[in-house]
């Protein structure tokens, strides 16, 4: 019985040590991830404004 619990300690911190090591990191490359996507978003947005004033003629 006592190994059982012991195993049972075991498994709970070495979940807990790979998730607060982990969870940052994937929280980490996601904000970047997103941080790229939005200035790309931005780009592209700025070229079809460009692009729609050369069309109306202003």
């Amino acid at each position: 019985m006592f190994l059982l619990g012991f195993f049972a300690g075991f498994i709970t911190a070495l979940a807990l040590i790979v998730g607060v090591i982990v969870l940052p990191i994937i929280l980490g490359v996601v904000l970047v991830l997103g941080i790229i996507a939005y200035f790309r978003y931005r780009k592209e947005q700025k070229r079809r404004e460009e692009i729609l004033r050369e069309f109306w003629g202003e």
